[in-house]
């Protein structure tokens, strides 16, 4: 099947496949890996990365196995001066979809873990891939927008567990970034951001998975900004929770301890961000992103937002600017919301000073009480660039996040519970860093 497609690819340079073994910490001095993906179980991950020769290959993490990690290509191999660039993990940890591009050629390959059964769909050679997404197997569908040029289309597949065939249920001109989610009534529901014009807007849509049929729902009200085409957004059955950027900035008080008001204090900060809530279908109670429990907490700027798929829990990454009583911190962090009462924990990636590769090994949720010590006892990861949330039942979580430090991007899973949610009490806490193979 020929797509018309969207992927960017056209600014790097293809290589050959190496094909050599995955390179550790003891043999590489600088991990490039990036948009990690975790099952809900945490045994599985997925990432791409430049760490061979520089060009785009995709890794898979297996807890269970010997070496941890592998080139997905030595399941499948890479043609002549083929490149990996966009990635799906499903959250079952058992199926695959990763684009692959060459000069003269250009597909999406599903496969499930083993690599046994697979698929592929023929996408134009010169099209862009954007928003790859990807069901379980009981939620067995795929999609993905394709533009070329300055049309974009986005498309759903079906796809069967038993041999990996895929069919296509559905296409969407002039739409983009497909999401599905189910309600608690078992339904299955797609946003796409629709264009109508020079504006965006959230389209909805019900699938009857018997006859693969679609209805439609009243659309949100238009977006405001153009750039909201690329802003962070998660659906589950709580409905699309999305990020709109502010015209004006919004006020909330300065985080920390800071305590003195000199002349001249100015006590708030300006918040780039609103939350928005979507749910056309009435599936679930909304969610307050007013109350007072996030509207202080809230960050500056908000990376990217993720949800577990009955929307009790989601996870935002962001930047914010703490005021601890000796020090001004600016600092990416993600935390955490339990969403029926938005409650909010901070967490802050920790370990305790030594070697710069020291491995972290903590999770702080109050970053003040680490730097207001006359000698602090923990260094924190400020550079966390995007977390995502891979599971959540109130007290247990699996946390993918990446952090880019200097010249380095690595990938890590922490594992952790929540004892006490108005105390932010923590316990169990397990970082490992998924980059560096067989190394703690």
């Amino acid at each position: 099947m020929l797509l018309s497609s969207c992927g960017g690819n056209s600014d790097r340079d293809p290589v050959q496949d190496p094909r050599e073994k995955v390179k550790t910490r003891e043999d590489l001095s600088n991990f490039q890996d990036f948009d990690a993906m975790l099952s809900a179980d945490g045994q599985h991950a997925a990432f791409l990365s430049r760490r061979e020769a520089g060009a785009y290959r995709a890794f898979l993490y297996e807890d269970g196995s010997p070496t941890k990690l592998r080139l997905l290509s030595s399941m499948r191999p890479l043609g002549e001066a083929e490149e990996e660039s966009s990635l799906a993990l499903s959250r079952d940890g058992k199926w695959i979809l990763v684009e692959r591009q060459s000069p003269s050629s250009h597909k999406l390959i599903l496969l499930n873990w083993s690599g046994q059964l697979f698929s592929e769909i023929e996408l134009a050679p010169q099209s862009q891939i954007i928003g790859l997404m990807l069901g379980d197997e009981a939620q067995p569908y795929l999609g993905f927008t394709e533009r070329r040029g300055n049309t974009r289309s986005s498309k759903v597949f079906k796809f069967d567990i038993l041999t990996a065939a895929t069919t296509v249920i559905g296409q969407f001109d002039k739409e983009s970034r497909p999401l599905l989610s189910s309600t608690s009534q078992g339904d299955f529901v797609l946003f796409t951001l629709a264009e109508i014009g020079n504006q965006n807007f959230w389209r909805t849509r019900k699938l009857d998975p018997s006859t693969s049929t679609w209805t439609d729902a009243e659309s949100s009200p238009n977006l405001s900004q153009q750039g909201d085409s690329t802003a962070p957004a998660a659906a589950s059955q709580l409905g699309l929770v999305y990020i709109e950027t502010l015209n004006k900035p919004k006020l909330k008080p300065k985080l920390g301890s800071y305590s003195e008001r000199p002349e001249g204090y100015v006590p708030d900060v300006g918040v780039l961000d609103s939350y928005r809530y979507l749910d056309p279908f009435a599936a679930a109670t909304a969610p307050n992103f007013e109350a007072a429990s996030f509207a202080a907490n809230q960050p500056l700027t908000t990376a990217n937002v993720s949800m577990t798929p009955d929307g009790a829990y989601a996870l935002v990454t962001g930047n914010d600017n703490y005021f601890c009583k000796t020090r001004q911190l600016p600092v990416n962090f993600f935390q955490l919301l339990r969403m029926s009462d938005m409650a909010v924990i901070p967490l802050f990636v920790a370990r305790t000073p030594g070697e710069v590769n020291a491995p972290w090994t903590q999770l702080s949720t109050d970053l003040c009480a680490i730097y207001d010590a006359e000698t602090p006892e923990l260094e924190v990861d400020g550079a966390i660039s995007t977390a995502a949330l891979a599971y959540g039942d109130g007290t247990t979580f699996r946390v993918v996040y990446e952090s880019q430090r200097g010249g380095e991007k690595e990938v890590f899973r922490a594992n952790f519970k929540v004892d006490d949610w108005p105390q932010k009490k923590l316990s169990e806490v397990a970082i490992t860093n998924l980059s560096a193979n067989n190394i703690p």
